[in-house]
């Protein structure tokens, strides 16, 4: 089933993906193109309006950082995910590397999104067990996984969150998982 909602999801590996809204806008999230599985460098990518960046490891913003500052920690803040909603009202929600939190309810009754972007990788960041639950605290229909399969510690996949929404009874959510530089839409 596709998301029929006038925007597009390429998944770059890890969680680097870029996001083209109904309105002509790219958005770039937590841009990591050196990352094994990528496709992409991040000097391929054409177009961003909107940067955002979860957090700040290097496997979550290395290429958003156009002078290095050498051997120096960056520190941005504690992880944290995004609500975004484009032109025509659709939302979706970026966990970047947190893990699955109660606030999600919260979450899921303010901003409604219909869309999860899931860490899975089970290691440094929420499994399949808490992205399952995570999916069904925030309410939605569709989860894309990510920071999953990058690295050998990151042993969460699809399938294994597949069988932990069926092992929640949670039936009516759709899992898409494209390989590396493929879309949703």
């Amino acid at each position: 089933m596709a998301l029929d909602r006038d925007t597009t999801f390429t998944w770059y590996g890890h969680s680097a993906f870029e996001v083209r809204t109904p309105g002509g806008k790219t958005i770039v999230l937590d841009p990591f193109f050196a990352n094994p599985k990528s496709p992409a460098t991040a000097d391929s990518i054409q177009r961003c309006d909107l940067l955002l960046v979860s957090h700040g490891h290097f496997d979550h913003m290395a290429d958003a950082v156009w002078n290095p500052v050498g051997e120096t920690t960056l520190y941005l803040g504690e992880p944290n995910g995004f609500v975004v909603e484009v032109e025509n009202g659709f939302r979706f929600y970026f966990a970047g590397d947190t893990t699955v939190f109660s606030d999600m309810r919260l979450i899921r009754e303010l901003y409604a999104p219909e869309v999860a972007f899931l860490p899975i990788g089970d290691h440094y960041t929420m499994g399949p067990k808490g992205a399952a639950m995570a999916a069904g605290f925030l309410g939605v229909k569709h989860v894309v996984p990510m920071h999953y399969g990058t690295f050998p510690i990151l042993t969460g996949t699809p399938d294994q969150l597949r069988s932990e929404l069926a092992a929640r009874g949670i039936t009516d959510v759709e899992v898409h998982a494209p390989e590396p530089g493929g879309t949703v839409s």
